[in-house]
């Protein structure tokens, strides 16, 4: 694989991954409510701490999406 085609790459995927970010996160600000409500049935865990993870899980997510998808593909376009 050339350099290039990594910059493409991680160009698609940081823009797919970046997509998926901001459908996840519309989807729980504007049904936070009923999500936690139904994931908190299925798996036991009250409904006021899912909402606590929630935030957990899209924070880590974009701290994933820029680590490993956002900084290599702007290093690659930057240097080469």
């Amino acid at each position: 694989m050339t350099l290039g085609q990594l910059t493409d790459f991680l160009g698609w995927w940081t823009l797919i991954n970046l997509v998926l970010y901001i459908i996840t996160v519309l989807s729980i600000v504007c049904f936070k409510d009923k999500i936690a409500a139904l994931q908190g049935k299925a798996f036991g865990i009250e409904p006021e701490a899912l909402k606590a993870r929630y935030f957990d899980y899209i924070a880590r997510y974009k701290i994933l999406i820029l680590a490993f998808n956002l900084a290599p593909y702007l290093a690659l376009r930057l240097f080469f």
